[in-house]
């Protein structure tokens, strides 16, 4: 696939409709209305889905090229493979339709029929599940008849593609709709687990005042244990005590060790070091969301891919409207 995965493109002769796929094995394939309209929404959703592995892509691709090629028995080993190894793709459901649109070229009538099935109980907002019933509805009647039956081929204008083409390129995602979906959805989507935080206060020391610096310690360790705060604490000492305040994961281990022997909240005892007598308190961090900025390209593809997904199904609907 490589460089030319996102070169999916679409295009028209005079007297019948071709869809040019930018994947590996590149074929032209004549499709009737329904196909393109499906394939319209597997193109969408492969491209749109930029986490998914080159593999998943490649098996999806060989297995639809397996069945426009007339060979559903690799088809249907291929399809079941990628669902084997992808079981919660975002492509699953089109892995499926397809999977039921081989089985029914083997007359693996039964098997399809569950295949389909499936898709309308696992996938009630899938695009394909208004084609499920169709399929099903072929099914029935192939129990009954032998013979194939066909969809005639329909023709869509090269203008009306490059009109749908040329929209889809041009919708953006405005500011005030970023930071309208990020207000809305921080709590449940960009909401950083609680940590813990370790607050310090260290009595400096010379050779000359240790002793008498370690009597103030123990006085400022009895303090802080009867509630006074240790940053009220440091700005009573402002001249002599240093207060700070960091994550526990950027303490050294030996600090992390006497912390984690205590609950949030707890008041260390004096504990004496080179840098001075230190008194440590563990507290959680309240509630804090990732920035918007951190995750603003995250917010813009994802409201970007729904407007797309959202345009296209209405595409869809005007199509089948236009065919009945």
């Amino acid at each position: 696939m490589g460089k030319d995965f996102h070169n999916n493109k679409i295009s028209v002769t005079s007297n019948e409709l071709r869809v040019t796929r930018g994947f590996k094995g590149l074929r032209s394939s004549v499709f009737n209305l329904s196909s393109l309209v499906v394939l319209s929404v597997v193109i969408l959703i492969i491209v749109s889905s930029s986490y998914a592995s080159y593999r998943e892509f490649d098996l999806l691709d060989e297995g639809y090229e397996y069945y426009l090629s007339y060979q559903p028995v690799k088809a249907v080993e291929t399809f079941n493979m990628f669902l084997k190894e992808f079981p919660d793709s975002s492509a699953k459901d089109a892995a499926m339709f397809w999977l039921g649109k081989s089985l029914i070229q083997i007359r693996s009538l039964r098997e399809a029929k569950k295949v389909f099935s499936e898709i309308k109980r696992e996938f009630p907002d899938s695009p394909f599940k208004q084609y499920v019933d169709t399929e099903l509805e072929l099914i029935s009647k192939l129990e009954t008849q032998p013979e194939v039956i066909a969809d005639k081929p329909e023709v869509i204008s090269k203008a009306k593609l490059k009109e749908v083409d040329e929209k889809m390129k041009a919708m953006f995602v405005d500011e005030n709709e970023l930071r309208d979906f990020y207000e809305k959805n921080k709590a449940c989507l960009f909401l950083q687990p609680e940590e813990m935080a370790v607050e310090s206060l260290i009595v400096r020391y010379s050779k000359a005042d240790e002793n008498e610096k370690a009597i103030l310690a123990v006085e400022i360790q009895r303090e802080a244990t009867e509630g006074k705060s240790f940053e009220e604490i440091g700005k009573s000492y402002i001249d002599t005590i240093t207060f700070t305040r960091v994550s526990i994961n950027e303490l050294p281990l030996w600090i992390k060790e006497k912390v984690n022997l205590l609950k949030s909240g707890d008041v260390s005892d004096v504990i004496w070091t080179e840098q001075g007598f230190m008194i440590l308190k563990p507290v959680m961090k309240g509630t804090s969301y990732r920035p918007f900025e951190e995750v603003r390209s995250e917010i813009k593809e994802r409201l970007l891919t729904d407007k797309k997904n959202l345009f296209l199904k209405g595409w869809i609907k005007g199509l089948i409207s236009s065919e009945e």
